[in-house]
């Protein structure tokens, strides 16, 4: 039986293309407005018959049934956006990342789950790992190609959301994963801190060391370290 402990990937490329085909996180509501009253009925008369709880199997570790609700997805495509969000908005994915299950995440987008909108808010799988502190799934997006300055909610990037909930270790993974921090430099509102401030401010030297070590020749980092 396949489960979560013996799940092993065999593909070493990466499962994280922006224009691969993804099962879509919802419809927008303009687009259900369009809908035929048939086509509505036929929708709610294929959602009773099952009852597709992707969300429940990604919780219990269900990966058998993970698979098999994918292969009725597959063969019920117009139920599909319906499926996938619970009743706070949220796909599969972004259960996955809350409750921390990393093999949840990788099976999810090798089904072609998308991890550039886990939300009807459009957060991003990144982003969402970011406010949860889930440093091994940071880490596997970023191994595996999700664009490290990738905007979600309100336009934040992940360096922005990760010094936003105080994650010294995550900004650490995105500084040596090559994120524009000049980006988060130039957009900063007046009297907010700057990088180094921040990592000052809040007891991150290992920010701090980064910094030296991969930009210590920038003179905007040289001169504000040296100043403090």
């Amino acid at each position: 039986m396949l489960t979560e402990n013996n799940f092993h990937h065999h593909n070493g490329g990466s499962v994280i293309h922006q224009h691969r085909t993804h099962y879509a996180p919802y419809q927008h509501p303009s687009y259900i407005g369009k809908v035929s009253q048939q086509q509505q009925h036929q929708q709610q008369s294929e959602l009773q018959i099952p009852k597709f709880d992707l969300h429940h199997a990604v919780r219990t570790n269900d990966v058998t049934g993970i698979i098999r609700l994918h292969g009725r997805l597959r063969q019920q495509p117009t139920v599909a956006d319906a499926c996938l969000l619970d009743s706070n908005g949220h796909t599969p994915l972004y259960t996955a990342i809350d409750n921390g299950r990393l093999a949840m995440v990788d099976l999810l987008l090798h089904l072609g789950h998308n991890p550039y909108c886990i939300s009807v808010a459009r957060e991003s799988a990144l982003n969402v790992a970011i406010g949860y502190g889930r440093l091994d799934i940071i880490e596997y997006l970023l191994s595996r190609g999700f664009p490290v300055d990738y905007a979600g909610f309100e336009n934040k990037t992940p360096l922005e959301r990760a010094i936003e909930c105080n994650q010294g270790s995550v900004v650490v993974m995105l500084l040596k994963r090559g994120v524009d921090w000049r980006h988060y430099e130039e957009r900063r509102k007046t009297g907010d801190k700057s990088l180094v401030e921040w990592a000052l401010a809040n007891e991150h030297p290992q920010v701090l060391g980064v910094l030296i070590d991969e930009y210590g020749d920038d003179e905007s980092i040289f001169n504000q370290i040296g100043m403090m």
